[in-house]
C-alpha cells in the first residue's frame, strides 16, 4: 500500500484541536493512495483505497483496543518543487 502527497511544508497547517480533532490540514493539494486520488486541491474525493491497519492486540469493539489505541503505519513519498 502506497501514498504519494504533494505539499509545500512552508504552507501546511494543522487545524486540528482537541476539542475538533477530525480537522483537515490546510496546505497540502494532492493525496494518492494505491494510485488512486483521494486528494485533489484540497479536497477529499470519496476515494477510500487504503486500509486500517491495527496492533495486534487490537480487540473489535473496544474504542482502544487492548494495546491503548490503533496503529497506522505510514511511509510519505514528498515532492517540493
Amino acid at each position: 500500500m502506497g501514498r504519494s502527497n504533494t505539499l509545500d511544508p512552508k504552507t501546511v497547517i494543522d487545524r486540528a484541536t482537541f476539542e475538533q480533532p477530525n480537522q483537515y490540514p490546510e496546505g497540502i493539494e494532492y493525496i494518492l493512495v494505491n494510485g488512486r486520488v483521494a486528494l485533489e486541491r484540497g479536497r477529499h474525493t470519496g476515494e477510500r483505497p487504503g486500509k486500517v491497519l491495527r496492533c495486534p492486540g487490537f480487540k473489535k469493539g473496544s474504542p482502544l483496543g487492548s494495546a491503548g489505541r490503533d496503529v497506522e503505519i505510514r511511509k510519505i513519498k514528498v515532492v517540493i518543487d
